[in-house]
């Protein structure tokens, strides 16, 4: 089997593997431009932060989720916004995103289908829907993501976060990072998830992660708060 790439193990401790007590990211290196790219994004962002001007879009959200996850998805999206809101797929594709400017969205939450070879999500049919949609129809790719300076996604796609040997245009999360985003969470290989009821792994980890970055929590704190959560209500 290949390796899981993680930064997990160095938020940890020897002998306590399982609860993070260090935020841990990565400028991940797409090419020279996007490292650079990235460590001017994060300078930016904190010279911002300290000088108290918050960040550059609103307070808003956006949620994408395939349709057969709709009822777990929809009590992640609660979280950040109205359930309501989350965008479905099928019956929508790909174009989805949200638009450039100011007044898009902060927030952004995708529950779809990811591959380890491809760089597109994918949503999948919900088998109660009665209308003939394709099974599996591309929800979103690269080329779909404007610009959100300032912004903040949690992908549960699997391979939402597989960065080895892509660049920016085969990966969504480079192409999130390219375009200032100041923080993308996801998964380096499969991802779990439920269908309905009480929230469990990727969906859990989700819901605490939203819970603490709306609280206030710097996001890479947040993920470590959202982990040590998911383990302490998994047990």
């Amino acid at each position: 089997e290949e390796p899981l790439r993680s930064d997990h193990l160095y938020a940890t401790d020897a002998g306590d593997a399982l609860r993070p007590r260090r935020a841990v990211g990565r400028l991940p290196l797409g090419s020279l431009a996007d490292l650079v790219q990235a460590i001017r994004v994060a300078a930016a962002a904190h010279l911002r932060l300290a000088a108290g001007r918050g960040a550059l879009l609103s307070p808003t959200a956006f949620g994408y989720s395939a349709s057969v996850w709709k009822r777990a998805a929809r009590e992640v999206y609660g979280s950040i916004g109205d359930p309501r809101g989350l965008r479905l797929s099928p019956p929508l594709t790909r174009g989805q995103a949200p638009q450039p400017g100011e007044a898009g969205p902060r927030f952004r939450y995708y529950n779809l289908h990811g591959l380890a070879d491809s760089p597109a999500w994918y949503g999948e049919l919900d088998p109660a829907f009665p209308a003939a949609y394709d099974a599996c129809p591309v929800a979103l790719r690269p080329e779909d993501l404007a610009e959100a300076p300032g912004s903040l996604h949690f992908s549960a796609a699997c391979y939402g976060a597989h960065l080895a040997g892509r660049a920016r245009a085969d990966s969504i999360a480079l192409t999130a990072l390219a375009g200032g985003a100041w923080g993308f969470v996801g998964a380096t290989g499969v991802s779990y998830g439920g269908l309905d009821g009480a929230l469990v792994a990727g969906d859990l980890l989700a819901a605490r992660f939203w819970q603490a970055a709306l609280g206030g929590l710097p996001q890479g704190w947040a993920l470590a708060q959202a982990k040590w959560a998911l383990v302490q209500e998994t047990l």
